[in-house]
């Protein structure tokens, strides 16, 4: 928790809004842990600003147990979205009906290969960011 008040203290030295996301890097073994953090980030005082600067968090849960377990309880708190786990045709609609809301690609090519098909699918939508490209399913 401590570091991230660290990034925060940083993050607020700009007056200007910012947005940021959290990228779970896999570190939980289900959405529970990851809905705890949460919970705990949205408690802190010093860590108000960022909780409401989160567009979305990334992939929380490590890749064998991502697409196995309902993230719906998360999601309602903030929008979540699977990266490492999305190795198929079949992953994104697969996380959807687990309570994902999209889909990150960080290669250039691949992103708008994936976002074309989930388009083309009717999956969503794609939305370009610098370095780095989300598919955000509006619903």
């Amino acid at each position: 928790m401590e570091r991230l008040v660290a990034i925060a203290a940083v993050l607020d030295r700009n007056e200007e809004p910012y947005q940021a996301t959290l990228d779970g890097n896999e570190q939980y073994a289900s959405a529970a842990g990851a809905l705890e953090l949460w919970r705990r980030i949205r408690a802190e005082p010093r860590l108000k600003r960022l909780a409401s600067s989160i567009a979305f968090i990334e992939q929380p849960v490590n890749r064998q147990h991502a697409l196995s377990g309902d993230v719906s309880a998360l999601a309602e708190e903030k929008p979540v979205i699977i990266d490492e786990s999305d190795d198929s045709l079949e992953a994104f609609p697969r996380a959807r009906r687990l309570g994902y809301t999209g889909v990150s690609s960080k290669t250039a090519r691949a992103s708008t290969s994936r976002c074309s098909t989930r388009r083309a699918a009717g999956c969503g939508t794609a939305r370009k960011a610098p370095r780095a490209t989300s598919c955000q399913v509006k619903t």
